[in-house]
């Protein structure tokens, strides 16, 4: 990745990751206003998946991945999205899958939750194409229940 600017490496991101649910004929909408959610996916009967997505160039695998806090981390309908900027590749977890493997951290008075990158680069599970399925699950359970379900 080029760019050096921070806003500019993670919407560059966020429209990476939109290009990959597209091409699995999924609707993305983008949100004027970042408020935790970087993108709705819906799915064309109307169920939808919100997405926080969130990356890092990692110079040695050295790091971690850091989130708000957020209440929505705790949604059935919420998925982060972490990114290797070095590689592109990509793993989504689940909120609440995300929340059981991530430490509770406080900077600034602000609560996050922290995963190690070392912790992400070894979970195929989640990774790529892995991870677009997964996404695609979500939707499918909830088209089946006849809604979003929170």
């Amino acid at each position: 990745m080029v760019t050096q600017n921070n806003s500019n490496k993670g919407k560059k991101t966020e429209l990476m990751i939109a290009s990959h649910l597209i091409d699995n004929d999924l609707e993305v909408y983008l949100p004027v206003v970042d408020t935790g959610i970087d993108m709705l996916v819906r799915k064309g009967d109307g169920a939808i998946v919100e997405l926080q997505v969130k990356s890092r160039d990692f110079k040695d695998d050295e790091g971690d991945f850091f989130i708000k806090d957020y209440k929505s981390a705790q949604a059935l309908n919420f998925f982060i999205v972490l990114v290797d900027l070095r590689t592109n590749d990509f793993w989504v977890y689940p909120s609440m899958t995300f929340r059981s493997y991530a430490e509770q951290y406080k900077q600034k008075g602000k609560d996050y939750l922290r995963l190690p990158f070392s912790f992400v680069n070894n979970n195929t599970y989640w990774k790529n194409k892995n991870g677009v399925n997964l996404i695609l699950k979500a939707l499918q359970k909830q088209i089946e229940r006849g809604g979003l379900v929170r």
